[in-house]
């Protein structure tokens, strides 16, 4: 599958190739496909997920560090299920529920 992000750095890595008076539409339509998809290969990295024992702090901690606004929540004992996607709305959504009770 082509991601969006697999389609903005193979257009900035056309971009940066570009020599002088040369446009980027007319470098694009002589690359192929096969091209493009060698270079996605090789930046591919595995797939970022949380397990439903991960604690708050590691889910926090893993959408900084990557800089990611959503991460699968995946149940690997249950055949790899997608429980649900993280997001910081979420996250906010449920320390504002706990301070709630707390206070």
């Amino acid at each position: 599958m082509i991601t969006v992000t697999d389609l903005i750095n193979t257009i900035l890595r056309f971009y940066d190739s570009l020599a002088p008076g040369k446009e980027l539409q007319a470098v694009m339509s002589k690359a192929s496909i096969r091209q493009c998809k060698s270079t996605w290969k090789k930046k591919r990295q595995s797939l970022l997920f949380l397990e439903p024992d991960d604690s708050l702090y590691e889910a926090v901690y893993t959408l900084s560090k990557y800089k990611v606004h959503r991460v699968p929540v995946i149940d690997r004992e249950n055949q790899n299920l997608i429980l649900y996607i993280l997001h910081p709305t979420r996250i906010i959504l449920f320390l504002m529920k706990v301070v709630r009770i707390l206070i």
